[in-house]
């Protein structure tokens, strides 16, 4: 047994986990926030948080390494960051230019 796989055996499993795991879940985490807030009413502010999220995810999956993704790998980096970047904008803008409805 060589000396790093002891030392990774001995390292519990839960700090074992990539980088991008984490990130992952904040950003579901966040995109929820969102969803409660749209629920709650001011749609336009809980559609611009959960596109954030995915605005900074993707933001996330171009920055770290290949072995650091964990779950935000899900094809190729390209396809990864392009996906995600192009929903959360969509998202963003969706909040920022739909007019609101006239209220009665």
């Amino acid at each position: 047994m060589s000396v790093r796989s002891r030392v990774r055996a001995s390292v519990p499993f839960a700090r074992r986990r990539p980088v991008g795991t984490l990130v992952l879940a904040a950003a579901l985490l966040t995109a929820a926030v969102g969803l409660l807030v749209v629920a709650l009413g001011p749609w336009r502010l809980g559609v611009g948080i959960a596109g954030t999220a995915l605005v900074a995810s993707s933001i996330a999956r171009t920055l770290l390494p290949e072995r650091q993704a964990g779950l935000l790998r899900i094809r190729r980096a390209t396809a990864d960051v392009l996906a995600m970047t192009a929903l959360g904008v969509t998202m963003v803008m969706l909040a920022l230019l739909v007019p609101d409805l006239a209220r009665r």
